[in-house]
């Protein structure tokens, strides 16, 4: 796992937060496991990394990464309550973020999406962080 994702996945599954709350341990980089019950969320890198340099070249480099997180879930309204811990536990959360300096975290849009499980709904919601090793 790299390290935003290790970040993503560290701040998601820690027992304080809010996403914990809905799904536990239940958060899966790429591919939930085969076993994993609902709710569960899955997260996946949709772009590569850009490295954007400001000025001449004395700040330095801030990498953004796209990531949309898949919510699964019985239910629309469950997948919306996890959609909505995922967005309260990094919203505003750049500083609480650990193995990588988060320099910002941008909200794209949720969706709901074909589930692909039977008796299942799915929500994604897409973020952009903005990070420095």
């Amino acid at each position: 796992m790299a390290r935003i994702e290790h970040s993503i996945y560290s701040r998601l599954t820690d027992p304080a937060s809010s996403t914990y709350a809905q799904v536990g341990t239940r958060v899966y980089p790429v591919m939930a496991d085969q076993a994993a019950t609902l709710p569960f969320v899955v997260f996946t890198r949709e772009a590569e990394e850009r490295a954007n340099a400001f000025g001449s070249g004395h700040v330095p480099a801030v990498s953004e990464t796209d990531v949309t997180f898949e919510i699964h879930a019985k239910s629309p309204e469950k997948c919306d309550l996890v959609a909505d811990a995922i967005y309260t536990d990094l919203m505003g959360k750049e500083s609480q973020m650990t193995g990588v300096t988060v320099k910002g975290i941008l909200f794209g849009r949720t969706r709901h999406g074909v589930a692909w499980l039977p008796d299942a709904y799915m929500v994604e919601a897409d973020y952009t962080f903005g990070w420095q090793a």
